[in-house]
C-alpha cells in the first residue's frame, strides 16, 4: 500500500475477497474502523515498526525515540550544536498516514532541546527530488549547520555523493548520520543506526503463526534497540 487510498481500498474490498488469514502492517498506522473490520472477520493483525500497538494482536518494533537520543548525543559529544534534520513529510497522497519514522523526529527534538541544540528541519514532500531539496536547504542556511541527520540511509548516501561532487568535504565541513545501516553504508563509511529488518520480519512471522494457531506469542509486543554504527562521516568540531 503506497498511500492512504491504497490502504482504504484494501480494507474496503477485504470482506468481499475474504482471502487472507492474517495481515502484517509495516511502518504505518491503521485506523480503528480497519482494526474493527479485521476483528469482526477473525483476521489477526501483526505490526512491524508501527506507530501504535493499539488494536494489534502482536508487534515487533525498534525504539525510534531512543535511537535518535543516541544519535543526537553522539553529535553533541563531538561538539555539534547546530544540526539539520532531513525527513519525509506528508503529501496529498499520504496525509492521512502516520508513519513510525515520525517518532524519530520527536526523539531528535526532545534530546536537542535538552542539550540546547538548534535543529533546522528539511521537510521532503517529493522523494524523487529529495537530494536537491536537502542540498539547496543546506547551502542556504545561515548560519550553516555543522551536522546533517537523515531519516534514512537512502536520503543520506546520495547527499554525501553530491556534496563531494560540489567540493564540500564530509565530515570536515559537515558530519552526516543516516538510519537503517543498509549494505552500502559500511562501504561508503556512513555513520548510521542499525536495525535488522530480516530479524524483525522473521519475528513478526513467528508471532503471526502463533496467533493464527490460537497461541499467545511471547513477548507479545517486542521492542528492539537500534545500534549506532560509527564510521567516517562524523567528526569532532572545534
Amino acid at each position: 500500500m503506497a498511500d492512504a487510498h491504497d490502504r482504504h481500498e484494501f480494507f474496503a474490498t477485504l470482506p468481499v475477497r475474504r482471502n487472507v488469514d492474517a495481515v502484517i502492517v509495516n511502518s504505518f498506522n491503521i485506523v480503528p474502523e480497519e482494526v474493527e473490520k479485521l476483528s469482526n472477520m477473525k483476521v489477526p493483525i501483526v505490526g512491524i515498526n508501527i506507530p501504535s500497538i493499539n488494536g494489534f494482536n502482536a508487534t515487533v518494533s525498534i525504539d525510534d525515540r531512543q535511537a535518535m537520543h543516541v544519535a543526537v548525543e553522539h553529535l553533541f559529544s563531538m561538539g555539534h550544536r547546530r544540526i539539520a534534520y532531513a525527513h519525509e513529510t506528508s503529501n496529498d497522497n499520504n496525509q492521512h498516514m502516520v508513519f513510525s519514522a515520525e517518532a524519530r523526529l520527536h526523539g531528535l527534538m526532545e534530546t536537542a532541546e535538552k542539550r540546547k541544540m538548534t535543529v533546522e528541519r528539511i521537510a521532503i514532500r517529493n522523494y524523487e527530488d529529495a537530494t536537491n531539496t536537502i542540498l539547496n536547504s543546506l547551502l542556504t542556511m545561515d548560519p550553516a549547520p555543522t551536522a546533517l541527520y537523515c531519516e534514512s540511509d537512502e536520503l543520506a548516501l546520495p547527499v554525501i555523493y553530491k556534496l563531494c561532487q560540489y567540493g564540500h568535504a564530509v565530515p570536515q565541513e559537515l558530519s552526516v548520520i543516516g538510519f537503517d545501516n543498509v549494505p552500502l553504508a559500511a562501504k561508503i563509511g556512513l555513520t548510521t543506526l542499525h536495525q535488522d529488518p530480516f530479524n524483525m520480519g522473521e519475528n513478526a512471522a513467528r508471532k503471526m503463526l502463533s496467533v493464527m494457531s490460537g497461541k499467545t506469542p511471547k513477548p507479545l509486543h517486542e521492542t528492539l534497540q537500534a545500534q549506532l554504527m560509527m564510521h567516517e562521516t562524523t567528526a569532532f568540531i572545534d
